[in-house]
């Protein structure tokens, strides 16, 4: 209305956009026909409704921020532009960016912010298994100093066993020695105090070793390689037949018999092995041939006389061991069927006679070659009687 009656309506009764509503109705935006008291909100910034609120309604978490105002989420209210950046692999501030150390290179499940400590290796990460001694602080627990060093030299670090890693004497090949209770060898199941092998006796008492019950201060020592009484010898002082010759191992063959040790005498034919090298002698002269009652041997004190030698048809020894001396011998004939004789005439098919048994020397009366023959035969038939056995033939 024109209420001054100038002809002019005041600007302010003047629709100018269009939408229906003046200033002077409300209007809250003459020059935008989208914007007039009960108009529809609308996410863009402006206060369409003209209620003094700007796109009331449109942010839903409450942040103060509208997804039309760059709320990237606007169902968490901690996520808008401008909020601080969290290690949680969300773009907090609404950059469009996730932080580098947000970002799980690795894809182990954890990211660095998160505490992995190399982000490069899938093993490496916060909870992973530590390999001991590796160098890589696998769990990153920061330890790697502390845990995975030999502090004390020993070549033992903590992460391998090493109890006490400040006491190079102090690691898992250590023997457990009695000092006081230390834990040398780091095995909580060993003591120097304690009888672990029930015979009566502990470290600190002179067990030399606490998991064999054979071995202690004075047990008898016996043939089995052990220091049994832990006088710090092994196998010491067995002599059962006291002939000075040790009973273990490769010493006395027979450590109940005193005539029985390495370098004895031995005895032929007794079947005894007195001097331990596995047999006993029943080859004396060396001939190859056993005597006694183990062999053929009729002369085992002479390498000269076995069966298998050659007869020497005249030394009066049964040279082949076959009961017959000499002349006697079948070795030993005579002649053969020639008569090979300077004066005899050429082979006259006749055999050469043996000398009689009887044949006298009518010249001279002297004996007979027959007796002479009956008397060595009777000398071999009493060199071959038998003797006690031990009793030597002489040649």
């Amino acid at each position: 209305m024109d209420n001054d009656c100038d002809g002019a309506l005041g600007t302010d009764e003047v629709d100018q956009d269009g939408d229906g509503v003046t200033t002077c109705d409300g209007d809250c935006d003459e020059a935008d026909p989208w914007t007039w008291p009960g108009a529809a909100e609308q996410c863009d910034g402006v206060d369409n409704d003209c209620d003094t609120e700007v796109d009331e309604g449109f942010d839903a978490d409450g942040d103060g921020s509208t997804v039309c105002g760059g709320d990237c989420n606007d169902s968490d209210g901690t996520v808008y532009p401008g909020a601080a950046e969290t290690c949680n692999g969300v773009d907090d501030d609404c950059d469009g960016l996730l932080p580098a150390d947000e970002a799980d290179a690795d894809a182990d499940g954890v990211a660095e912010c998160e505490g992995d400590c190399d982000d490069a290796a899938a093993d490496v990460y916060p909870g992973a298994s530590d390999d001991c001694d590796d160098g890589v602080d696998g769990d990153c627990a920061g330890d790697l100093a502390d845990t995975e060093e030999d502090d004390d030299g020993d070549g033992w670090s903590e992460c391998g066993g090493d109890c006490d890693d400040a006491d190079a004497a102090v690691n898992p090949d250590a023997e457990d020695v009695c000092n006081g209770g230390v834990d040398d060898d780091c095995d909580v199941n060993t003591s120097e105090f304690a009888d672990l092998d029930g015979d009566g006796y502990s470290l600190c008492d002179g067990d030399c070793d606490e998991l064999n019950v054979m071995m202690y201060p004075d047990a008898e020592e016996i043939c089995d390689g052990l220091d049994n009484d832990c006088n710090g010898a092994v196998d010491d002082g067995i002599d059962a037949d006291g002939d000075g010759v040790h009973g273990c191992g490769a010493g006395d063959c027979n450590d109940g018999d005193p005539a029985s040790y390495p370098g004895a005498d031995e005895v032929p034919y007794d079947g005894v092995d007195q001097d331990c090298d596995g047999d006993d002698l029943t080859d004396v002269d060396g001939d190859g041939h056993d005597g006694g009652d183990y062999g053929l041997d009729c002369a085992d004190d002479d390498p000269a006389v076995h069966p298998d030698a050659a007869e020497d048809c005249a030394n009066g020894v049964d040279d082949d061991c076959d009961g017959q001396v000499d002349a006697a011998d079948s070795e030993c004939a005579v002649g053969d069927d020639d008569d090979d004789s300077a004066e005899a005439p050429a082979d006259d098919d006749t055999e050469d006679e043996e000398p009689s048994a009887c044949d006298c020397d009518s010249a001279g009366g002297g004996a007979t070659g027959g007796s002479v023959f009956g008397a060595m035969l009777a000398l071999l038939l009493l060199w071959r009687r038998p003797r006690p056995r031990g009793e030597r033939r002489s040649p």
